[in-house]
């Protein structure tokens, strides 16, 4: 079960082939129960008062609305997983600029390295391996009756956004496709500004 992990597709129509396709890994307790099922060779298994997994189909099934249906899949942690956290809604239009602090283990040189460890005591560092930013990938992420699926953007993204935070910016454009509103806490569609998700820092 360890090296086991099911996805739902999240793309707001999961059956459109013109969306980047979007897979979120159930929470931990859903994904064993799933797993354990998957196992047990059982046809189907509630997972909540709200959904069923079609083990056969592989299909996440609304129980109140047999014609509201979602893919899901499994797949190994050794393989898709990782792929998982490198999806394409990240992708940029250029490439990320690096500072020459980025570039070298060194900063540039030992002896810089040597002063900025001693200097600052190594709080940047140790400060953006501290904290984590979230988006909610619930399907709807306003509704209160479900279990709350919030996902760490990647680390490249966590950088990028908790060096705005602390330069006290306002917002900052993450990708081609979205932005962050760092006053109200929101991932903001560029293109639909009224599709948005809540952010989080941890």
């Amino acid at each position: 079960m360890k090296g086991v992990t099911w996805f739902w597709k999240a793309n707001t129509n999961p059956w459109s082939s013109n969306e980047i396709e979007q897979w979120i890994p159930f929470p931990n307790i859903i994904n064993r129960q799933i797993e354990q099922a998957y196992q047990g060779r059982q046809l189907e298994v509630v997972i909540s008062e709200k959904y069923k997994i079609d083990l056969n189909r592989l299909l996440q099934i609304d129980i109140l609305d047999f014609d509201r249906q979602r893919p899901v899949r499994r797949c190994s942690k050794t393989g898709d997983t990782l792929a998982y956290y490198r999806r394409e809604r990240f992708n940029f239009a250029q490439p990320i600029q690096r500072s020459i602090a980025d570039d070298t283990l060194n900063y540039g040189c030992s002896f810089v390295t040597d002063w900025f460890i001693l200097f600052t005591k190594d709080y940047l560092n140790r400060k953006m391996k501290e904290v984590t930013w979230f988006w909610k990938a619930n399907t709807n992420p306003w509704s209160s009756n479900e279990i709350e699926q919030w996902i760490p953007f990647p680390d490249i993204i966590n950088r990028q956004i908790e060096q705005a935070y602390e330069d006290r910016q306002l917002e900052i454009v993450i990708s081609e496709k979205y932005k962050i509103d760092l006053n109200r806490l929101l991932q903001i569609d560029i293109l639909d500004f009224d599709r948005q998700r809540p952010v989080r820092r941890c």
